[in-house]
């Protein structure tokens, strides 16, 4: 059998131990200081690896902890994308923050689908229409903190600047779809002298 078989049954083994060595292995994955082990082990499925140090995290303050430093370190492109599914299963604000500091220009980062799903979700709401549960009512609602957070990027981040920039796009582009929520600001900063939308060196 070839390792990457194993993938999801050694995932759950080694969750079932819930000893430090145990939690270390699963760590491995996003935390560079840990030994290595064969990424083959999940090369076609990271789902319930992804799972299992979510429910890891949930569990234990220090491991959510530590997943908010790693986030915040040059760690590789592989660490980085599982980190990044990890912290937006996590659905919480701190770790919709926490994966920002992903991004990278270069695509050596965290970006992923669920990352971007999920600042879609804090931007619009997905009601369930009345009667029916296939259909779904567009609802703008207010997250200022990620707004604050991206401009900043924009602002003082070359690392992450044009991914930024392009999520603020994203954003007002959301808005033009769906409106604006009450009480939510045009430009996320009132300072004199900001320009909204923000202007990219280099952009044309």
């Amino acid at each position: 059998m070839r390792v990457q078989h194993l993938g999801d049954d050694w995932v759950d083994a080694v969750e079932r131990f819930d000893a430090k060595e145990a939690r270390d292995l699963l760590m491995s994955f996003i935390d560079p200081t840990l030994p290595p082990l064969s990424r083959e082990l999940i090369r076609h499925h990271d789902g319930r690896l992804v799972r299992r140090l979510v429910e890891l995290a949930q569990r234990d303050a220090s491991v959510q902890r530590r997943m908010f430093d790693l986030a915040k370190e040059n760690i590789s492109g592989s660490h980085a994308t599982v980190l990044g599914k990890v912290l937006t299963g996590l659905g919480t604000a701190d770790a919709l923050l926490a994966s920002l500091e992903l991004l990278r220009d270069d695509g050596t980062g965290g970006g992923s689908y669920e990352m971007h799903k999920n600042i879609e979700e804090a931007f619009v709401e997905h009601r369930p229409y009345r009667g029916s549960s296939n259909t779904f009512t567009m609802v703008p609602r207010s997250s200022n903190a990620i707004r604050r957070r991206l401009v900043e990027m924009v602002e003082n981040d070359p690392l992450r600047r044009k991914s930024a920039f392009a999520l603020l796009n994203q954003i007002e582009h959301w808005r033009m779809l769906h409106g604006r929520p009450d009480g939510e600001p045009r430009s996320p900063k009132m300072e004199a002298g900001f320009l909204w939308p923000p202007e990219l060196e280099g952009s044309e």
